[in-house]
């Protein structure tokens, strides 16, 4: 005769040990999700310095074939377009360029997200399309460089080869969120035509109550800064040099170091916080 089991013995889970059971996963979650979140959050800052470094590349291919020269904030020939459309022909983006130039303009598709363009982490992002229903762009380009301020935005006052701080202590791309305020930053806006909505930081911030415009680390959308450099990464900002090195600026940086860092000749070394 088989010996039967008898079910009614089983002991069932107490309410405290299910209670422990819970909290105990909680716990495992709790250490968990910071990991996975700073995971992210690397993989992302990887990103986006990888999309400043191909820009870089892009810069200097540009100036390979442009007898020297850096590509400049607005482009009037063969249309009128931004400096990243300028580019677009060194990021495998022709078939835009090409459509521009047809087109009689450098916004044919204005509307289209690029990855390249694209920083993971900014809060603002949207999917890469802002409210204006234009495409942003969450890396800036160096007005100081890519303009001869105060005279055109046409054309760089400096080639590559001849930056007077040298290339490796010049800041050619810097981070900015898509939207800030109410203004944004798109990428295929000609910076000459409304500055707040084009791709573009600008350290002369005496024009507007400061002496230097600042990185801004993190900021809320509505404290951000639309002529500065503003990153979402928590570290610090992601900064391409016209050497074609990328780096992260701290948080902590001074203004002055700052400042010096994105003048191309105004002869002044960068500080022991860079």
């Amino acid at each position: 005769m088989h010996a039967r089991t008898d079910r009614s013995h089983r002991r069932a889970f107490t309410l405290i040990e299910l209670l422990v059971v819970i909290a105990i996963i909680a716990i495992l979650l709790g250490l968990l999700v910071p990991a996975v979140q700073k995971v992210r959050e690397a993989a992302a800052r990887i990103s986006c310095g990888n999309n400043v470094h191909q820009l870089l590349v892009a810069t200097h291919n540009y100036a390979s074939t442009n007898a020297d020269q850096l590509p400049p904030s607005t482009m009037v020939s063969p249309v009128t377009g931004s400096l990243n459309f300028a580019l677009f022909p060194y990021v495998e983006q022709d078939n835009l360029y090409t459509q521009g130039v047809a087109a009689g303009y450098g916004w044919p598709q204005n509307g289209l997200p690029l990855k390249g363009f694209l920083c993971p982490s900014d809060p603002t992002g949207n999917g890469g399309i802002t409210a204006s229903g234009w495409a942003a762009s969450n890396y800036q380009h160096n007005y100081a460089l890519f303009s001869t301020p105060n005279v055109t935005w046409n054309a760089a006052a400096f080639t590559i080869s001849n930056i007077p701080d040298g290339t490796s202590n010049t800041v050619g791309f810097a981070e900015q969120y898509a939207s800030c305020g109410g203004n944004y930053s798109l990428r295929d806006y000609p910076s000459s035509y409304y500055w707040p909505y084009a791709s573009i930081f600008n350290v002369y911030g005496a024009l507007y109550g400061s002496s230097y415009s600042v990185i801004q680390v993190q900021p809320t959308q509505a404290n951000c800064n639309w002529w500065a450099s503003n990153t979402p990464h928590p570290g610090g900002m992601v900064v391409g040099m016209m050497d074609g090195s990328v780096r992260t600026v701290s948080p902590s940086v001074s203004p002055n170091t700052w400042w010096a860092a994105c003048q191309p000749a105004d002869g002044n070394t960068l500080g022991a916080d860079w």
